[in-house]
């Protein structure tokens, strides 16, 4: 837009930018988290639209300045675009692994970037002086991130119980006792009045209970149904969390227990008592990826509230993807269940017609079940069922739960032996229940929009249950005071994505489409051809790394090994085939290389990972690794020829890199969107078919 900045010493320019970089990406930061947002209020309160613009603007005045910075290199040294997309993205690949070391700093991490950013300032030759003051800030700051952290806005929606905000609970020292921020968020060890120890997740969205030293008093409830039923039981806990559930199950008298945690930052807060028993194995792993490393059997199976509860504090709910609420997840569960065993699942009761659809598409027989909620006064957000093995129930065992329930005052919504058809929930399971239909079929008597959908492998949405065009803005309105029950059910994710796609398009016809009509000079280019062409990549890459993030992610199980594996992966095999691209005898069809790798990898992914799940941890990464960085090395070749292509004429690349940035946004909410209603293979699809159509179009050097 500002063909000015290309006049004069163009690395100067890009270290000037580098430099705006570093120092403008912790103020950006800290500013932003001073503004007065409230994302959720943003139909209600016109001045949040305001709020939310100033946010956009703030936190992009620092990447417009590294953009600058990439654009002028390439534009400059567009012959040698391969060699220096591939050391970006390199440099990317680093960055992931450092990224994960930075993430215990917490905001301050961000320091850490802008160090790196000033190593690129100094090599490109940027003003000693100004340099020279940036870099002591900035490692100043560096060095007094544990002591002088970057400012962190919590929410003032998130309360406790008692309805004070966490704010001040996280700021009160005589609470609060230890913090402590990793790659899956921030965890504080909260000590509350009367005696009651928590753990506190992302500054209030999940408080996970913490066992006091040798407890020894467990009341009798539902939730040890389990363990009463089966005296000296071989038990496994999945989100194990602190180990409340694990020492409930010592207490009525289980002689094992296998405790699985996925967070190695609130398992660190079990207390040691517990650490040090024999009789409790600790696993710090995926559920669902334990469910694959052995062939143990176990007479009871306990999940206690397995929700991302995070996901639901930001709307997102619908689109985090759980594999262990999946067909296949829940019919490998079963297959751990010994005959007579029992198999506990707690969710908020909204859940419960979805889960009992994909128990029962996972082969569970309704005469297996047995389902509970808490009143509705109390809230909704406690419901259960109790799965009997493969025997089914036996006539004083379904006796016993029965007491237990009325003791609890805990409605029955399914019981198999009297059938109860008492709210709209039991109405909605006993349809489920009886339904003989297939099972991604529509259920008698629920509306299209709003039949549960059942969740497998490749759409792994087991929230997402609604059709994206079943809800209106209508839908969107004053959920900010209102429970996370509420933000669960508000279409507030599918709003978000489809709101991106459509900002990312109006700034692409705004930002870049207009000024080349606007400049008569400009207009001898091959626009559209070049739109496509570089637009295309961008958008068919991002589906597909999107595609493979949430893929083998259930390979790898552990949430920050899927991101260093995968992204570095994907990465550095992308950087090896941008360098490899200069030998690459045939430049105007490496689209058409890409589009075949790509459809293969659509045909391949599902069985790899099915194929794998039960290898070894190095086995998994190796071939995630592989399969990554196999797929990276055809995807890295198209975008550096593209550049070589159009090199010739000054501003064309810079170009060429803007339209490659938008439609990579874009592409992160086709992924999301296609693969949340039709599976992340069909998006894989996409990403070939694109690669094709970039193909036809194609680039020479005449373009």
């Amino acid at each position: 837009v500002v063909p000015r900045l290309r006049a004069g010493n163009e690395d100067r320019t890009a270290a000037c930018a580098c430099l705006a970089f570093a120092g403008g990406l912790p103020i950006a930061y800290a500013v932003s988290q001073q503004l007065p947002l409230a994302p959720l209020a943003l139909t209600t309160e016109p001045i949040q639209m305001l709020w939310l613009g100033l946010v956009y603007a703030t936190l992009a005045l620092p990447f417009a300045a590294s953009g600058t910075a990439v654009a002028l290199m390439l534009d400059r040294h567009a012959d040698r675009a391969p060699a220096l997309y591939a050391a970006d993205l390199a440099g990317a690949s680093a960055g992931c692994f450092i990224a994960l070391g930075a993430l215990y700093l917490g905001p301050s991490g961000l320091y850490v970037a802008s160090a790196l950013a000033l190593g690129a300032a100094w090599g490109l030759g940027a003003p000693r002086q100004v340099a020279l003051v940036v870099t002591i800030g900035v490692l100043a700051a560096t060095a007094s991130a544990r002591w002088v952290p970057l400012p962190l806005h919590i929410s003032p929606n998130k309360v406790t119980r008692a309805g004070v905000p966490f704010s001040k609970v996280l700021e009160d020292p005589l609470m609060t006792r230890v913090t402590r921020w990793g790659p899956l968020g921030r965890a504080d060890l909260v000590d509350f009045p009367g005696g009651g120890r928590r753990v506190i997740l992302d500054a209030g969205v999940a408080a996970v209970r913490v066992p006091p030293p040798r407890r020894t008093a467990f009341r009798r409830s539902d939730v040890s149904l389990p363990y009463e039923l089966r005296p000296g039981a071989r038990v496994l806990v999945i989100g194990a969390g602190a180990g409340w559930e694990v020492a409930e199950a010592l207490h009525f008298g289980a002689t094992r227990v296998d405790a699985v945690e996925i967070n190695p930052a609130v398992a660190a807060f079990a207390p040691q008592w517990l650490k040090d028993d024999p009789r409790v194995g600790w696993h710090i792993t995926d559920g669902r990826t334990f469910l694959h490393q052995g062939d143990d059997r176990y007479d009871a199976i306990v999940l206690i509230h397995t929700i991302s509860n995070a996901a639901t504090a930001a709307g997102a709910m619908r689109l985090a993807e759980d594999y262990l609420l999946t067909v296949e997840a829940l019919t490998a569960m079963q297959a751990r269940l010994v005959t007579d065993g029992l198999w506990l699942m707690t969710r908020p009761e909204a859940q419960m017609p979805a889960l009992v659809r994909n128990l029962r598409a996972a082969g569970v027989r309704p005469s297996q079940l047995v389902s509970w909620a808490e009143p509705p006064a109390r809230g909704g957000f406690y419901a259960a069922v109790l799965i009997h093995g493969p025997a089914g129930w036996p006539t004083a065992d379904l006796d016993r739960v029965r007491t237990r329930l009325a003791e609890r005052r805990l409605p029955r919504l399914y019981d198999p032996m009297k059938p109860m058809a008492g709210g709209p929930t039991a109405a909605d399971l006993e349809r489920i229940l009886g339904s003989d239909e297939s099972p991604g079929g529509r259920q008698a008597g629920l509306p299209a929009s709003e039949a549960p959908r059942v969740a497998t492998d490749d759409r792994p949405y087991f929230h997402q249950h609604r059709r994206w065009w079943s809800w209106s803005v209508g839908d969107l309105v004053g959920h900010q005071r209102r429970s996370r029950l509420v933000l669960e059910e508000a279409p507030l994710a599918e709003a978000s994505v489809i709101v991106l796609l459509v900002e990312t398009t109006v700034m692409a016809a705004v930002v870049l489409l207009l000024p080349l009509l606007v400049d008569r000079s400009r207009r001898r280019l091959d626009t559209m051809r070049v739109a496509t062409y570089f637009g295309g990549l961008g958008l068919a890459f991002m589906v597909v790394e999107v595609a493979l993030v949430q893929r083998l992610g259930l390979l790898l199980g552990s949430p920050t090994l899927s991101f260093a594996i995968v992204f570095s992966g994907f990465l550095a095999g992308t950087a090896a085939g941008s360098r490899l691209s200069v030998r690459w005898p045939w430049p105007r069809h490496a689209p058409a290389l890409a589009a075949s790798v790509v459809t293969l990898l659509a045909f391949l992914l599902p069985a790899i990972v099915d194929a794998s799940l039960a290898f070894p941890l190095l086995g998994r990464a190796t071939v995630a690794f592989v399969t990554v960085a196999a797929t990276g090395l055809a995807l890295g070749m198209p975008f550096p020829l593209g550049l070589r292509a159009v090199g010739r004429r000054r501003g064309v690349a810079a170009w060429a890199l803007a339209f490659n940035g938008v439609a990579s946004v874009a592409g992160t909410s086709c992924a999301i969107l296609i693969g949340a209603q039709l599976g992340l293979t069909v998006a894989i699809g996409v990403a070939a078919l694109t690669y094709a159509v970039v193909w036809v179009v194609g680039l020479d050097r005449d373009s």
